[in-house]
């Protein structure tokens, strides 16, 4: 009868709203000392997954070398971008000691003290930077157990002082560093597709989890629903998932989202890939039109390409 009167008197927007209004975080509940999770983290049972199939220890996310020869490059790239969509890149363009920079200096902000990450926590985006739990909280049934902090830059730099300033040196050489090798990988995909166009981590794999396995140095990379859809399926998008662990350092990733400099245009699949043989699986979507759907889910490596499928009959 408790836990039942408990159930009942439990308020899920007032408690997300308190806990959004007092700034903590997942980190700062943590170094406050509490000993339970709080209740808006618990899943509720119908977002539970279902028996899962076992991760197979033996299939890893293949490391793609840039140092070999261009036409092997781009045969292994376009290959596991046809049928994983994931894989690592080395030997690449960024370097190794940019990488430590930027995580090192994203681990300084989060060890800080609370007091201080409070200045920075808030979901407004005019700034060009958030530092929140959660990208949906007031709309998922439960928040998962992390903070993250965004910033937008190519081709527009943030106001900086929005940015914990322990991290500015790094992610302006980041960024330049990071695009880069997005117009690398980009002409490399785009030659995989054979036309002129301009322009703990695992992954699905059939029925199978891939481990992508930590490579010092290396860069993961993740296809995306849009190139899924632009190229009208001839690379792959995969769904991913994050392991929880018992480790006692608390894990890290730095992740860069690439999107078109046009968000008011419509986009769609290549018309070079369109023909009587593989005819048109996508509608032509606005750019803003999928990161309003994208933003309006939690992060949970589920693939939201349904939408907008010709044939789809469920507009969820």
């Amino acid at each position: 009868m408790a836990s039942l009167t408990a159930e009942q008197n439990y308020d899920h927007l007032k408690e997300v709203t308190q806990f959004d209004e007092s700034k903590l975080g997942a980190k700062g509940l943590l170094d406050s000392g509490i000993t339970t999770i709080p209740r808006i983290f618990h899943q509720p049972p119908e977002n539970l997954p279902g028996p899962q199939p076992k991760t197979r220890p033996q299939l890893t996310v293949p490391v793609i070398d840039l140092s070999q020869d261009r036409s092997k490059v781009v045969e292994e790239i376009r290959r596991c971008a046809s049928t994983l969509g994931f894989f690592q890149i080395v030997n690449h363009s960024i370097p190794v000691t940019l990488i430590g920079s930027v995580l090192n200096d994203t681990k300084k902000f989060y060890e800080q003290s609370t007091e201080y990450k409070m200045q920075f926590y808030g979901r407004e985006t005019e700034n060009g930077a958030t530092y929140a739990t959660n990208l949906d909280l007031y709309q998922s049934k439960a928040a998962s157990w992390r903070d993250t902090i965004e910033v937008w830059m190519s081709p527009k730099e943030p106001k900086w002082e929005a940015v914990p300033e322990m991290c500015w040196t790094a992610l302006k050489d980041w960024d330049k560093a990071v695009v880069g090798l997005a117009e690398e990988l980009m002409a490399i995909l785009c030659e995989g597709l054979g036309n002129e166009i301009g322009g703990l981590l695992q992954a699905k794999c059939g029925e199978d989890w891939v481990v992508v396995e930590a490579v010092p140095g290396a860069v993961v990379i993740n296809i995306g629903d849009m190139l899924q859809m632009m190229s009208n399926d001839a690379y792959r998008s995969v769904e991913h998932r994050v392991l929880a662990n018992n480790a006692e350092v608390a894990p890290l990733s730095f992740a860069v989202f690439f999107e078109p400099s046009n968000r008011e245009g419509l986009y769609g699949p290549f018309p070079e890939l369109i023909s009587a043989e593989k005819p048109v699986i996508y509608h032509k979507f606005m750019f803003e039109d999928f990161c309003r759907r994208f933003l309006s889910k939690e992060l949970d490596g589920k693939s939201k390409l349904d939408y907008y499928r010709i044939d789809n009959t469920n507009k969820a």
